[in-house]
C-alpha cells in the first residue's frame, strides 16, 4: 500500500499548535475507567500503546509530563475518529532520510505498525477504547501539579516489572538522560525486597521530604514503586498509597475542567483500606 501525501514539518507544527490552542475542554470525559480494554483480548495492543508512551518519556529525558501525554492522546483520538488507523500509521512512518518525529503520537503509531504488519491491529473503535483507558490511568495516577509525572512514574515501574526497559543513546552510542540515583527510590526497592528496616527508613525519609517541600519527588517514587508491585494485596500497597496521597495534598493544584477520579477513589474501589 502506497503512503499518502505527507505534510511538511511546518504544516505539522502549525496543525499541532492549532490543536493545542483549542485545548480540549472535554478531555476528562474521554477517560474510560472500565476493564473491557484490559481483558486478555486487548493485552497486546494495550501493552504496545503504553510502550510507545514510555519510549517517548525516555527519549524526552523524562521531561515529558502527564499533561503532555493526555493532550497528545486526545489529539490521536480526534484523528482516529475521522481517519483509518492504517492511514495514520503509514503517514507517521519516516522515510529513509527522515528523522523520526519525537512525540507520543508517533511513538504509539510506531508500535501499532508492528500490530498492523502482524495482522493483529484492533479495529478503530477498539483503538480509541484503548486510548481512553490510558486516559483513565492518567487521571488515576497523576498528581495535582502542573508538571505531574505520577502516571509516567507508575508506568515506568509497571513496565520494568514486566521486563520492558529502554534507554536513550546519543550518536556515539552513549547512554543519555538516565536519572541520577534517588535515595528514596533505592531505599524503597530494598523495602520491596523484604527489608523491614528499609520500610521504616523509607517512610521516615518520605515524611521528611514532604515537610521540606519535595512532595513531587515522593509522589513519583511512590507511584513508581506501586507500579512495580502492581498488586493491592501486597502489604506495601496501602503504605505507599497513603504516602502518595499525603504528598499530593502538599502540591500546588493545577486548574482542571473536572476533577479526576484520583488515586484515593481508585484505591477505595479496589480495597477496603
Amino acid at each position: 500500500m502506497s503512503k499518502k501525501a505527507r505534510l511538511s514539518r511546518d504544516q505539522k507544527r502549525k496543525q499541532k499548535l492549532d490543536k493545542r490552542n483549542r485545548r480540549m475542554p472535554d478531555a476528562p470525559a474521554l477517560a474510560y475507567a472500565g476493564n473491557r480494554y484490559r481483558s486478555k483480548e486487548f493485552v497486546k495492543p494495550l501493552f504496545e500503546t503504553e510502550q510507545g508512551i514510555y519510549d517517548m518519556y525516555i527519549i524526552s529525558g523524562r521531561e515529558l509530563t502527564d499533561s503532555d501525554v493526555e493532550e497528545q492522546i486526545v489529539e490521536l483520538i480526534d484523528e482516529l475518529r475521522s481517519r483509518p488507523a492504517a492511514d495514520l500509521i503509514y503517514e507517521a512512518a519516516p522515510e529513509e532520510d527522515e528523522a523520526v518525529d519525537a512525540s507520543v503520537r508517533s511513538m504509539i503509531l510506531g508500535h501499532w505498525s508492528r500490530l498492523l504488519e502482524q495482522g493483529t491491529l484492533p479495529r478503530r473503535d477498539d483503538l480509541i477504547g484503548i486510548l481512553r483507558t490510558i486516559l483513565g490511568s492518567v487521571d488515576v495516577w497523576r498528581s495535582k501539579s502542573a508538571s505531574s509525572r505520577g502516571y509516567l512514574s507508575h508506568l515506568e515501574g509497571f513496565l520494568h516489572q514486566l521486563g520492558y526497559r529502554v534507554v536513550a543513546v546519543n550518536q556515539h552510542g552513549e547512554v543519555r538522560g538516565e536519572p541520577t540515583p534517588d535515595e528514596l527510590y533505592e531505599v524503597g526497592q530494598m523495602w520491596l525486597a523484604g527489608s523491614p528496616e528499609a520500610r521504616h527508613r523509607f517512610t521516615a525519609l518520605a515524611s521528611e521530604l514532604i515537610k521540606c517541600g519535595q512532595s513531587p519527588r515522593v509522589v513519583n517514587v511512590a507511584q513508581r514503586l506501586l507500579g512495580e508491585i502492581n498488586s493491592t494485596s501486597r502489604p506495601e500497597f496501602p503504605i505507599l498509597s497513603e504516602l502518595a496521597i499525603r504528598a499530593q495534598k502538599e502540591e500546588r493544584p493545577v486548574a482542571r475542567t473536572a476533577p479526576a477520579p484520583g488515586l484515593k477513589r481508585f484505591i477505595s474501589r479496589l480495597t477496603d483500606w
